[in-house]
């Protein structure tokens, strides 16, 4: 890539991604398009905001009961992770 504003390179730091990062970078054009570029770091965030978003709503949904067993769960499942080790 060409020279870059810091403006422009600070957007595109945020929005990386070992995908997108990996797509500009074996590009054989010398110079991308900001389109482009733009577009390449913005659908991969919004997925990304959406989906936590939704697992957000669903989590909440779900029943006390299971959320505290699920997280019992996952809990365990770190203390024994834990306790293999030593």
């Amino acid at each position: 890539m060409k020279k870059q504003s810091k403006g422009w390179l600070a957007l595109i730091s945020f929005g990386i991604t070992d995908e997108s990062f990996s797509i500009i970078a074996t590009d054989p054009r010398e110079d991308l398009p900001r389109a482009y570029v733009f577009g390449l770091i913005t659908v991969p965030y919004i997925a990304w905001v959406s989906g936590t978003a939704a697992g957000v709503l669903i989590g909440e949904s779900l029943p006390a009961l299971f959320r505290i067993q699920y997280g019992n769960c996952a809990l365990c499942n770190v203390c024994r992770f834990i306790d293999t080790r030593n």
